[in-house]
């Protein structure tokens, strides 16, 4: 699209001044590659040492405030010089500018994860290529994480996000400058425009970030903000006739200098970010600019003007680009993350940055710069999606397995009941549990990248939600009325009491919350905080009496009873305390009902999906002793627990490791979905042995001896 061209610019166009942009033909301003420089020194010092500079990731928002400035200077110019714009001349300079070192990294980091991580990891890096070299990097990263301040296992190009965002601004922003250029007064035109998109934007992001939404952290609809407040700052310095005198621009420079030294060191990823909280460093960055747009030599100038700093500022774009996969690969190779790794894979990323300027950045812009605008923006369009395209074919060739085909083993069982003292507990003859092959088989029932959600039906329709939720199985026209209870390990378990109560006409329920145990203990938010879990302790009671209206036969109650005591609330109970907790709901669920305890799910020592990635071929590697996985301390808590009238005790220790190791695999089945928790696959293999335990306890009329 470009503006009719006119013999003279239209009202008050002939005043536009001049506006700086590096490689534009305007004004150099120093101070810009400044502020470049910080941003991008905030940006890295903050991924490799957090602890130094808790705020540096707002380098990113200094960045698209000095993006939405810039370019939006270098379009009001270009309008006010020639009377049009040319868009296609506008996307060439852009595609010059970043594309050649932006797929350069993304080969690079390809190639290294091929050579670095397992098959898991690499479908996922190539995935994300494909997405970050369209562009869509930042939709990639809000769907696939919980937030970018969320504890895990970041993509290597989880960074590209910040550049959708811009690119994705500046795929409309040129059309809507180009759009008010042809009114009347374009000033106005841009005021309102920018106004509204500040306004909604900054909007969407303080509700989304309240909300708690990854989208709001890397969304352009919550970040074009910042962009447009760069712009408007922009169409400040062109078209208000009144020039700053020196004095307020200094204090407009200082002032904006200090939001944004401040945000460094005062911001934390604790708080709720972006919101509005993000409008601190990005009203820092855009006083800045206009505090410098018509005075030259300030203090800011004069820094920036030093060889360090501008040579940081012109690489800035480069150092940004390979600084994440340097750190988040490098930590791999190494196997260690201490100050000492992390301060040798900066230097490496400093170096290839600085390399990927010199050699890449550069050249190529001069290159390309030969070019016609039309083949340039055509060759990048097509070179990209050709890149994707080749990308997502590429996930799908990813070996996920050993090549090796399984034949399934024998996995028939006879439980027996038995009388120990006052435990009746459940013994097993033969194993419900088939050796594993070798490797992972390529005939495994589940694919290994979609392990994780192979999870039970209650996770997924609603049964476990923050309220107190009754989810019916099993045969509504039953007699025997079962009763699941619980937190997630119970939830687990739904898939084999669901299919033994429908061959068995048996009604079944499930009450159960993630995270929550039906306990009389008090249990704490998180891991690191004493903060009460008002919901938990509203839940807990009303669960408590849910089940026991349902007038149940059997309760079939478990609880992940390894994992609560790393929350804070409970780091210092002690087993007599935690027997305290229990042992009342199992007094009141007994008073009516029969209870079948399942006792602690033995625990795998590495997430499965995780290290099966990195052992394709050997999944013993993978196993975990069953005195690591089920600690006999646990073992003797639940037994004491179980040592109760009309209690009957599993032992799912030799349920699910009878070896004595526990394995990720029966078959060609995974057992684990996770570190914790069952795969619907299997666990509904189990159904056999559910409806035997239930059978046994329906059937058991015997009086229970009393020891001592």
């Amino acid at each position: 699209m470009s503006l009719p061209k006119a013999t003279e610019p239209r009202n008050g166009a002939r005043r536009l001044r001049s506006l700086p942009g590096p490689g534009t033909g305007h004004t150099f301003r120093p101070d810009i590659q400044g502020l470049r420089a910080f941003a991008v020194v905030a940006v890295l010092v903050y991924h490799f040492f957090p602890d130094a500079l808790p705020g540096g990731f707002v380098g990113v928002d200094i960045f698209f405030g000095i993006s939405g400035y810039l370019i939006t200077s270098l379009l009001i110019a270009e309008a006010g010089t020639h009377g049009r714009i040319a868009l296609t001349s506008f996307y060439a300079r852009r595609i010059r500018r970043l594309l050649p070192a932006a797929l350069a990294t993304l080969a690079a980091t390809v190639c290294a994860s091929a050579l670095l991580d397992g098959p898991l990891r690499l479908r996922d890096t190539i995935a994300d290529a494909a997405w970050a070299a369209a562009y869509l990097a930042n939709f990639r990263a809000a769907e696939a994480t919980e937030g970018y301040f969320a504890v895990g296992d970041p993509s290597p190009l989880q960074h590209f996000w910040s550049l959708a965002v811009e690119e994705q601004f500046y795929l409309i922003w040129p059309v809507l400058v180009a759009m008010a250029f042809v009114r009347t007064r374009p000033g106005r035109v841009l005021a309102i425009t920018l106004g509204v998109l500040v306004a909604g934007s900054l909007l969407a992001s303080v509700l989304l970030t309240e909300a708690g939404s990854p989208h709001a952290y890397f969304s352009i609809f919550t970040r074009a903000w910042q962009l447009a407040l760069g712009a408007l700052g922009a169409a400040y310095v062109t078209f208000v006739k009144t020039e700053l005198s020196r004095r307020a621009a200094l204090v407009a420079q200082g002032l904006g200098l200090s939001l944004m030294v401040g945000s460094v060191f005062v911001l934390t990823g604790d708080m709720a970010f972006p919101g509005w909280i993000a409008a601190i460093p990005t009203l820092g960055v855009v006083l800045a600019l206009v505090g410098g747009s018509g005075h030259r030599d300030t203090p800011l100038d004069r820094v920036s003007r030093r060889g360090p700093v501008r040579l940081v500022g012109d690489a800035s774009y480069s150092l940004y680009l390979w600084h994440w996969p340097v750190l988040i690969l490098g930590i791999a190779a190494f196997g260690r993350d201490g100050a000492g790794e992390r301060a040798a894979l900066l230097a490496i990323s400093v170096l290839l940055g600085w390399g990927s300027y010199a050699l890449i950045e550069r050249p190529t812009l001069r290159g390309l710069a030969r070019r016609t605008p039309r083949a340039v923006v055509t060759g990048g369009v097509l070179l990209t999606g050709a890149l994707a395209w080749v990308a997502l074919i590429g996930v799908h060739t990813v070996p996920q397995s050993s090549g090796v085909v399984a034949v399934d083993g024998t996995r028939e069982a006879t439980v027996t009941l038995v009388q120990e003292g006052r435990l009746k507990t459940f013994a097993l003859s033969g194993s419900i549990v088939a050796p594993a092959s070798a490797g992972v088989p390529a005939n495994a029932s589940t694919r290994l990248v979609d392990l994780s959600d192979d999870l039970s039906p209650v996770f997924r329709n609603g049964c476990y939600v923050v309220t107190l939720v009754v989810c019916p199985g099993g045969d509504p026209e039953g007699t025997t009325t079962i009763v699941l209870a619980g937190d997630s390990q119970v939830g687990h378990w739904w898939p084999a009491f669901d299919a033994a109560a429908r061959s068995h006409g048996w009604k079944l329920y499930i009450v159960g919350k993630n995270g929550c145990p039906i306990t009389r203990l008090p249990i704490t938010m998180g891991d690191d905080s004493h903060d009460a879990w008002l919901e938990c302790d509203l839940w807990r009671p009303e669960a408590e009496r849910t089940v026991l209206s349902l007038d149940p036969d059997i309760i079939v109650y478990a609880n992940n009873a390894a994992w609560y005591p790393s929350k804070a609330g409970l780091a210092d109970v002690t087993d007599t305390e935690w027997v305290g907790g229990i042992a009342p709901v199992l007094d009141a669920f007994t008073e009516r009902s029969q209870v079948l305890y399942l006792g602690q799910y033995p625990q795998l020592a590495q997430d499965p999906s995780v290290c099966l990635d990195e052992h394709v071929t050997d999944v013993a590697a993978c196993a975990t002793p069953l005195a690591q996985a089920a600690p006999a301390r646990w073992e003797r808590v639940n037994r004491e627990l179980a040592s109760r009238p009309h209690v009957y005790y599993a032992d799912l220790g030799a349920v699910i490791c009878p070896s004595g190791t526990c394995s990720p695999m029966s078959g060609r089945d995974f057992i684990y979905r996770d570190a914790e928790h069952m795969t619907n696959t299997f666990n509904l293999s189990l159904a056999p042995l559910a409806a035997q335990w239930v059978t046994l306890i329906l059937n058991d009329r015997s009086p229970l001896a009393q020891a001592g």
